[in-house]
């Protein structure tokens, strides 16, 4: 049976501009303003960073690029860094 990972990586070669961590992904400033990244631990994916609503569990006011958000963030449901996001919608 396919992982999480090995599904979203098969995605990513088939629609471009998706990345999967672990992959080569484009800088996050070259994603549109209001972008969305998800969580890509298997298990996690419930998370989304929506720069719209920010993160105020972890200090991160709405308004927020994904790219602005300090390198030392987590994912506050599983702790994965920010590289374990890929975009979203």
């Amino acid at each position: 049976m396919p992982t999480c990972r090995s599904v979203l990586q098969g995605l990513a070669a088939l629609i471009p501009g998706l990345a999967v961590s672990g992959l080569a992904a484009p800088p996050a400033s070259a994603f549109p303003p209001g972008q969305r990244f998800i969580c890509t631990e298997p298990g996690c994916l419930s998370y989304i960073d929506d720069p719209v609503e920010g993160d105020p569990r972890t200090g991160i006011p709405p308004g927020t690029p994904f790219a602005d958000i300090p390198e030392d963030w987590r994912c506050p449901i599983c702790g994965v860094s920010k590289s374990g996001f890929i975009p979203f919608g």
